[in-house]
């Protein structure tokens, strides 16, 4: 039988007093930020948690645990590209929306990797679930220790196969791509893609998306042109330059009809070209097509994409918690909601 870790195996493997521990723990502020975090990531990597008299005696209730209706969104954020803290923003809102018709309350949980995972209401069993919509093994590992777990829009890892995810079918949808570029006659194309790591321990969160674009335009018979692809570290620091150094690059080959469309793993990146290229007299679609993936609300009124609905993705993961909080059984751990290809009128037909 395991033995049970308590407050003094956390203050005897942090090398600090169980006063100390216990003020962390209950969320005293007038601790300095490396006691916080160091006594969290102690407590987190024990998978501690108060014995149910002691979380009693906090609370005022007794007796077995009763389901609270509260679920955590735990996500972070990045700046891979323009934008992407705001749609992180609207992506909790959303969320919590969308829970509150099922009857339950998202409390949304933002992780900034140099202040640790410091999580109370998890640690004090107030949450019947979670919704993690971030790579880092650290959250995964203590989350799902203790509550049902649902990783929504996370790449693939084998670090995460005993947790049920939903994410894209970025094959089928580029795929999908593949053949209206083909069947408007394009046969050779350019890739945009960013390497760029939020951490270095990460996979580039455009990677999976690249590989499903070089696959399906494998399959499809159309060659993706290194020299007039652009697959490099994007940032939002370097963006607009990269992608005014990258136009200018492309102009004579898109002119000398070398290159007839550009794929992209983000619609930022054509938003940009689009203007840069109107600068340099290219049109689109009738000189160059453009397409890339895109993850929302609606679909984007002004570049041709493969769009993934964010709302099915939410309710396909409020679903499967759900079923978990019930204490259904787990029948499919990778559940994938397939986009579908939007019209913006960047695509055209080859020249």
């Amino acid at each position: 039988m395991t033995k049970r870790i308590t407050i003094k195996d956390v203050a005897q493997h942090a090398g600090m007093s169980l006063a100390t521990v216990s003020g962390v723990l209950n969320g005293e502020t007038r601790f300095s930020e490396k006691t916080t975090k160091h006594v969290w990531e102690v407590a987190n990597r024990l998978n501690y948690m108060p014995s149910a008299s002691a979380r009693g005696l906090r609370s005022g209730a007794s007796g077995e645990r009763v389901r609270t209706g509260l679920i955590m969104h735990i996500v972070h954020m990045s700046n891979v590209v323009p934008f992407h803290d705001r749609n992180q923003e609207t992506d909790v809102y959303r969320l919590s929306w969308q829970a509150r018709a099922r009857n339950l309350f998202a409390i949304p949980y933002c992780y900034y990797k140099q202040a640790g995972f410091q999580c109370p209401p998890l640690l004090n069993d107030l949450i019947d679930g979670a919704i993690i919509g971030t790579p880092h093994l650290e959250i995964v590992n203590t989350v799902k220790a203790k509550v049902p777990v649902v990783l929504m829009d996370v790449p693939f890892s084998m670090d995460f196969v005993d947790v049920p995810m939903v994410n894209i079918d970025h094959r089928y949808g580029f795929l999908t791509l593949m053949g209206e570029l083909k069947k408007r006659g394009h046969r050779r194309i350019a890739l945009v893609c960013s390497t760029y790591l939020l951490e270095a321990t990460f996979t580039s969160p455009e990677s999976q998306i690249r590989e499903a674009i070089e696959n399906a335009a494998r399959l499809a018979g159309v060659e993706i042109v290194p020299d007039y692809s652009l697959v490099d570290s994007i940032s939002l620091k370097n963006h607009d330059m990269k992608m005014h150094e990258y136009a200018l690059h492309m102009a004579p080959a898109i002119r000398e009809r070398k290159i007839t469309a550009i794929v992209g793993t983000h619609i930022y990146y054509h938003l940009s070209l689009m203007k840069e290229f109107a600068e340099l007299g290219i049109r689109v679609p009738e000189d160059v097509s453009l397409a890339g993936h895109s993850l929302g609300f609606t679909p984007p009124a002004n570049v041709s994409c493969i769009f993934s609905d964010r709302e099915q993705l939410i309710d396909m993961s409020l679903d499967i918690l759900q079923e978990q909080i019930a204490g259904k059984k787990i029948r499919c751990y990778e559940n994938l909601l397939r986009p579908v290809l939007t019209d913006g009128g960047t695509i055209g037909d080859a020249k």
